[in-house]
């Protein structure tokens, strides 16, 4: 009696074969996918900066402040939540949803965010450049 053998599925060794395929592609795009994520983040952090810099710099003009005043109470009251406010919605970062500190008229803006570990890539580059 002859033993006829159907050739309908897949053998073991091909479906490993994909497997290690698809394996291997995943190893390779999920660094790529976590260090995009993290660079789209850290421009959105600098943008928000350079945002809440512009606001103050016209808030400044407007106000006609000199170099140096402190306006670190008027941040949250003036500029951002008046009727006529400069920024409509106030930035957070987007790694803590936190929002930035402002200082001086002079002084850049910063991101709460960039007084994490200087090791943690996440809080790399949280700073107006």
């Amino acid at each position: 009696m002859k033993w006829f053998r159907k050739k309908e599925a897949f053998t073991l060794v091909e479906i490993m074969i994909v497997v290690a395929i698809v394996g291997l592609l995943v190893a390779i795009a999920v660094p790529n996918f976590v260090r995009a994520r993290r660079n789209a983040r850290d421009r959105i952090c600098q943008n928000n900066l350079r945002l809440v810099k512009h606001a103050l710099e016209q808030y400044q003009i407007d106000e006609s402040l000199d170099d140096g005043t402190d306006i670190s109470g008027v941040y949250g009251t003036i500029i951002t939540s008046a009727t006529d406010a400069y920024i409509e919605d106030e930035p957070v970062c987007p790694i803590a949803d936190v929002a930035y500190t402002v200082t001086d008229v002079e002084v850049d803006p910063t991101c709460t965010n960039r007084d994490g570990d200087a090791a943690d890539p996440d809080f790399a580059n949280h700073q107006l450049q």
